[in-house]
Order: structure tokens, then C-alpha cells, then sequence
């Protein structure tokens, strides 16, 4: 999986993760952008279902796409 920061704010961040996917299921994972100083870091953390669901719920510009 690779997840990439849009922002004009910040130089573009990439973050990757490798996990095996299984058929009809659901993964989330949340990506946060820690800052400070001297560093800009892009993380992604796989998190639970309920809190995935929470969070889509509250942040409705949420975007994902499938690459083949």
C-alpha cells in the first residue's frame, strides 16, 4: 500500500506498508503527519474497524482508490 500526502503546505510525503490482503475483507489504517522542526514524518498504522468506521464518518473528504 502507498499513501502519499496532497497539501501545498508541506513537501510531498510518502509512506508504504506490505501486508497481505485477503478476499472480502476490510482493512483501515490512518495516516498522520507529525511535525516539528526538524523533522516532517508521514505515518500509517493500521487501526481497528470501529475506529476506522469513526473516523470515515467524521472527516467526509476521505479519498481512496484502487490501482491495478
Amino acid at each position: 500500500m502507498c499513501v502519499t500526502l496532497q497539501s501545498s503546505l508541506v513537501a510531498q510525503r510518502v509512506e508504504l506498508a506490505h501486508f497481505t490482503a485477503e478476499a472480502d475483507k476490510v482493512y483501515y489504517y490512518r495516516t498522520r503527519l507529525i511535525m516539528s522542526r526538524a523533522v516532517e514524518l508521514l505515518e500509517l498504522e493500521a487501526i481497528d474497524s470501529d475506529q476506522g468506521k469513526y473516523l470515515i464518518g467524521s472527516f467526509p473528504l476521505s479519498v481512496s482508490s484502487v490501482k491495478k
